[in-house]
């Protein structure tokens, strides 16, 4: 099962370096981390615009729908939220 995080270019980077072809395969398939492209586009708009938002970048309400603001609190809410391991 993924856990959440996310697998960028630095990770990603170590595994080929680590692992041969068709190692690599296989170790990406019992990864924990969630791969970039796994992640709906929806989502990393919403997570951009937290990025945005702890940046500092000036949103009016309008910059976002009604319902995306909702998605939004609750991304915010969940990643908050201390895990329990």
């Amino acid at each position: 099962m993924k856990n959440g995080n996310i697998c960028d270019d630095k990770e990603r980077a170590k595994c080929l370096a680590e692992y041969d072809a068709s190692e690599l395969a296989w170790a990406c398939e019992n990864c924990p981390k969630l791969r970039d492209d796994d992640i709906s586009p929806y989502t990393k708009k919403l997570l951009n615009v937290r990025n945005l938002q702890k940046a500092g970048f000036p949103m009016e309400a309008d910059f976002l729908t009604y319902e995306e603001w909702l998605d939004l609190g609750k991304v915010n809410s969940w990643l908050e939220t201390p895990k329990l391991m």
